[in-house]
C-alpha cells in the first residue's frame, strides 16, 4: 500500500518490513501497527501527538482498550472503526452512554458511492453485493442490519446466541489450538437445495466444514473417510461420527457400521435423533433443543468458529419459547427453513460434532467434552 501510495503522492520516510517498525520520518515521526490481546502491549506509548487508529473496535478487548485509555492524558486522539457486533464495550458506548464524548458517524453500505452512483471506489460495496446479502438474509436479519446497514444488533430476548458470541468465537479462532478427540457431525441433505455437512472439530476449534449436493448414503459414508484420513492422528484411537439419522442420515450409519476401513480407522458411528428426548428432559422439550443450547453453551467455553457467512446466519437466527411444562423449545425445522430460505445444515452439523451422549465434562445444560 505504501509503493503503491507513493505513485500518487510522495510521503517519504523510511518503510520497514516489520509492522512494529512501521513508516519512519527523518524528524522522528512515525507510524506503526500492532494486534494484539495483551494490554501490556498497547501500553507505555503516550504523548500528545499521539493518534490512535483501531480497526474491527467492537472486538478489541476491554483490557486494551483502558491501557491506550492510560496513554492518552496528554492530549492523545483516538479514532475508532468497525462493524457494530458487539452491544457492549467501549465502541459500543462510544455511541451510546459516552457519546457525548465523541464525534459519531454512521455509514450504511447502501450510501456507499457504489451503490448510490456518485462514483466507484474499488473495495466498497456494490449495489450487486447489498441486493445478494438483502436476497439471502432478509432486511430484518442481524446479519443484514450489521453488516449491511452498520446497525448495532438488536438481540432478542427469544434469541439462543447472540451475533456478539459467534463474531467472539470467529475472532479466536485462527489462534485456536486443536488438542483433544477428533470428533465428527454429520447432517445430510433431506432435499435437493439442502446441503449435506460434514464437520470436524477438535477441542474448541471447529474445524472447515466439508459441504456438498446430493449425495447418497455410501457417497456421504465416504466422504466421512476422507475427511477421517486427512484429519487423523496416530494418538486418535476412537473417533465418534454423530450422524443425524432422521430421513437420509440412515444409509450412511449402515455403510459405515458395516465398512471395514471405518473399523479400521476407529470409527465408531453413533446415530443421533433429535427428535428424542433430551438428557435434561426438565430444561429442554427436545433434544434438538438441547443440541442447540450445547453449542452456545460451547462457544461460551471458548469453543471457536471459522468465519463462514452461512453458518453464522443460522447460528444467530435461531430462536426459542418455553413450552405449556416451562421448558425451552427452539423454533422448528419448519419455522427456520421459512426465515432462513433453507435448513440450518451447518449449524445443525456442527451441534452433532459438539454433543455427546456420555458427557465428559457439563457447562450449563449442555453435555459434550471440551
Amino acid at each position: 500500500m505504501y509503493r503503491k501510495a507513493n505513485l500518487n503522492v510522495p510521503l517519504g520516510g523510511q518503510m520497514y518490513r516489520d509492522p512494529s517498525s512501521g513508516l519512519v520520518f527523518p524528524n522522528g515521526n512515525e507510524i506503526f501497527g500492532f494486534s494484539t490481546d495483551q494490554p501490556e502491549r498497547a501500553a507505555g506509548i503516550s504523548g500528545e501527538n499521539l493518534l490512535y487508529i483501531i480497526d474491527e473496535a467492537s472486538g478489541v478487548d476491554e483490557a486494551v482498550f483502558e491501557a491506550m485509555e492510560g496513554n492518552m492524558a496528554a492530549g492523545a486522539k483516538m479514532v475508532l472503526f468497525s462493524n457494530p457486533t458487539r452491544m457492549i464495550g467501549t465502541f459500543f458506548d462510544s455511541f451510546h452512554s459516552k457519546s457525548r464524548f465523541w464525534h459519531n458517524i454512521h455509514i450504511s453500505s447502501q450510501h456507499s458511492p457504489n451503490v448510490t452512483g456518485e462514483r466507484e471506489i474499488k473495495g466498497l460495496a456494490g449495489p450487486k453485493w447489498v441486493q445478494e446479502k438483502k436476497e439471502e438474509w432478509g432486511e430484518k436479519s442481524p446479519m443484514f442490519q450489521v453488516r449491511v446497514e452498520g446497525n448495532f444488533p438488536s438481540q432478542g430476548d427469544d434469541a439462543v446466541i447472540g451475533l456478539s458470541l459467534a463474531t467472539d468465537a470467529q475472532m479466536r479462532w485462527e489462534n485456536a489450538p486443536t488438542e483433544g478427540a477428533l470428533r465428527i457431525g454429520v447432517d445430510p441433505a433431506r432435499y435437493g437445495e439442502d446441503e449435506t455437512v460434514i464437520w470436524a472439530v477438535r477441542g474448541v476449534k471447529a474445524l472447515e466444514p466439508v459441504v456438498g449436493f446430493n449425495w447418497n448414503g455410501q457417497q456421504i459414508a465416504a466422504k466421512v473417510l476422507e475427511v477421517i484420513r486427512r484429519l487423523k492422528r496416530p494418538t486418535d484411537d476412537k473417533i465418534y461420527v454423530k450422524i443425524d439419522v432422521i430421513g437420509l442420515g440412515a444409509s450412511p450409519t449402515d455403510f459405515l457400521n458395516i465398512m471395514q476401513e471405518a473399523k479400521d480407522l476407529g470409527v465408531v458411528v453413533r446415530p443421533v435423533n433429535v427428535a428424542h428426548a433430551s438428557s435434561n428432559p426438565d430444561v429442554y422439550a427436545d433434544l434438538r433443543t438441547q443440541l442447540c443450547f450445547d453449542l452456545r453453551d460451547w462457544l461460551e467455553a471458548g469453543g471457536t468458529l471459522p468465519k463462514d457467512e452461512r453458518l453464522t446466519q443460522e447460528v444467530v437466527s435461531a430462536t426459542y419459547t418455553l413450552d405449556a411444562k416451562g421448558r425451552n423449545r427452539v423454533a422448528s425445522k419448519k419455522d427456520e427453513r421459512r426465515l432462513l430460505g433453507r435448513s440450518p445444515d451447518r449449524r445443525n452439523a456442527l451441534e452433532l460434532a459438539i454433543y455427546e451422549a456420555t458427557p465428559k465434562r457439563t457447562i450449563g445444560g449442555g453435555q459434550f467434552p471440551i
